[in-house]
């Protein structure tokens, strides 16, 4: 490959990849926000008189939630497992 070759294909790798870039930005600030189910906006006011926003957010899970044999909900109903073949050498 000349010179000329690798430099149009770094130049078309910069395009597509700064391309996909904007993409993916763009779906993601266009995609609803997942945060509104788990987090409440509350207005407080102190005794002051300021008005305070706060934000609560779903209770985290004990570890006994995490640690017993129930699966989460959002979790998957199967298993996958893959097996890997032991190298062999045939000495030094």
């Amino acid at each position: 490959m000349n010179a000329f070759t690798k430099n149009i294909i770094r130049i078309w790798i910069a395009i597509t990849s700064l391309f996909a870039f904007a993409i993916g930005w763009i779906t993601l600030s266009h995609a609803e926000t997942s945060t509104a189910s788990t987090t409440q906006t509350t207005t407080v006011t102190t005794e002051d008189g300021d008005t305070v926003t706060r934000v609560e957010f779903a209770p985290v899970l004990s570890l006994e939630d995490l640690t017993s044999g129930q699966p989460a909900s959002n979790s998957p109903g199967f298993t996958i497992t893959t097996t890997t073949p032991r190298l062999r050498t045939m000495g030094s």
